[in-house]
């Protein structure tokens, strides 16, 4: 008797893809149209190394 596979993806992980693409467009549209944002975020930096980038890590 074969055995069920119980692996069950979630939504997030199904449509991951869809997800990293809405976030680089959304990256994008911010740069573009609300320059202030990237330039906030670029003020928060130790030794050289981002902060918000290296919590979003």
């Amino acid at each position: 008797m074969k055995k069920k596979n119980n692996s069950c993806i979630s939504f997030f992980q199904r449509y991951l893809t869809i997800w990293v693409m809405l976030c680089m467009v959304l990256g994008i549209l911010i740069g573009k149209y609300l320059p202030g944002i990237p330039a906030f975020l670029n003020r928060f930096e130790y030794a050289r190394v981002s902060i918000p980038m290296a919590i979003l890590i």
